[in-house]
């Protein structure tokens, strides 16, 4: 494992002059084989963090698409095609000539192209000209953008001793893309993971008022917990941030808040945190009530979004709150067409991006308090009844997001 950051204490911000957002390098990551920590500073408000994921990456080939072969070095050998096997951890083991290609001799070193991966070398064995074996060059290989899904297993952030966020990485990606929609493409480059702080996509009213801000806050962290096995493997990342204060009269400079600290008359904090974390209960073949304690009602929910092994399975839901009965109808067509969809349409009208696969993660259907993206519009609620029908028995996921206001 290897973990590069740049040093930017010598160029450390002063709060008294910089009122603007700044954008750095994360400092302090600390990477190992099992997991990946990073102690915050806790004197700003923070809005994002990109982590940029590399490892070997090989995606190996499949039958009708062989990987070319370029010459690295050789007295006349050229073209040639190999299918090459890769492990779990997306690591070449072994190559298999489909065309040998002409020109080469035994010794011959010779690359594999691939879509993500790069640089791992195979020693030739040639006859006639041709290739007829490749040989493994261990270490060869270089690292490559990577999917952050496939790397990291868990995400979690804390705030002194209270986990804000406990989630994983195709969760985080979901719904950057859910919200997004189709734009989301090229807002994420191959092997980025953004964490929101400051959601971008709450664009209609007091945006930033969903930062993070971590000023007189005991300890900020976060901890990913890796998947073991990928080789090379660096995480690295970029902060935005800046000094300005949430308070209950609106967004306050911390110059300016300061002097109100040391006239004895300052607003109060104002915390609107997107918590996230994840409830897996099991659903049976039909009718499931989903137990109120499972889903925490502690805080208000914006959104429940749900994930079942088998898409498509989940078929009508009730939710019910404090007796109220919030949404009752049907998720995707049934009966061939006889029932007809009552519910993504709302989504989509919406602008939600509904069915899209997150590097292979679907939602069958996702709850929103908060259509037009103001989080005001939230589901505060006592009693939770969530009922819902499921084709299959099967275990579900729901990543729920509500608005908390205190981080303990």
């Amino acid at each position: 494992m290897t973990a590069t950051a740049s040093k930017v204490t010598k160029y450390r911000r002063n709060p008294s002059s910089n009122y603007g957002v700044q954008v750095e390098p994360i400092p302090g990551i600390n990477l190992t084989a099992q997991q990946m920590t990073v102690a915050h500073a806790c004197d700003r408000r923070y809005h994002q963090f990109t982590y940029n994921c590399t490892a070997v990456n090989y995606t190996g080939s499949v039958v009708g698409s062989p990987k070319s072969i370029t010459v690295v070095k050789s007295t006349s050998g050229a073209g040639g095609t190999a299918y090459i096997t890769v492990n779990a951890f997306n690591v070449p083991t072994t190559a298999t000539i489909v065309t040998g290609g002409t020109g080469y001799v035994t010794g011959d070193v010779v690359m594999v192209t691939d879509a993500t991966g790069y640089g791992q070398q195979w020693t030739v064995t040639a006859a006639s000209g041709a290739i007829t074996a490749l040989t493994l060059i261990a270490n060869t290989a270089a690292p490559t953008p990577i999917n952050p899904v496939l790397l990291i297993n868990t995400i979690q952030i804390t705030v002194g001793t209270t986990v804000v966020l406990q989630t994983d990485a195709s969760m985080e990606l979901f719904r950057a893309y859910f919200n997004y929609g189709a734009d989301a493409t090229p807002k994420i480059d191959y092997g980025q993971l953004p964490i929101y702080f400051t959601e971008p996509w709450r664009n209609l009213t007091d945006g930033r008022s969903t930062s993070w801000d971590m000023a007189g806050q005991a300890s900020f962290s976060t901890k990913f917990l890796l998947n073991q096995g990928y080789q090379q493997v660096s995480i690295q990342g970029v902060l935005v941030y800046d000094y300005i204060r949430n308070t209950v009269a609106g967004e306050i400079d911390q110059v300016t808040y300061q002097s109100y600290v040391s006239s004895g008359n300052f607003p109060a904090p104002s915390l609107k945190i997107i918590k996230r974390q994840l409830v897996t209960p099991q659903l049976n073949a039909n009718q499931t009530i989903i137990q109120p304690q499972l889903i925490p009602t502690g805080w208000p929910i914006l959104r429940m979004h749900f994930f079942v092994p088998n898409q498509n399975s989940i078929e009508q839901i009730l939710l019910v709150a404090d007796t109220q009965v919030i949404q009752q109808g049907n998720i995707g067509s049934q009966a061939n067409g006889a029932v007809p969809d009552q519910l993504f349409e709302l989504l989509v009208e919406r602008g939600f991006n509904v069915g899209l696969s997150s590097d292979g993660l679907f939602n069958d259907y996702s709850y929103v308090a908060d259509y037009d993206q103001r989080t005001q519009n939230k589901l505060k609620v006592t009693n939770l009844k969530l009922q819902l029908e499921s084709a299959v028995a099967q275990n579900m996921t729901i990543l729920l997001e509500s608005l908390e206001t205190t981080y303990s």
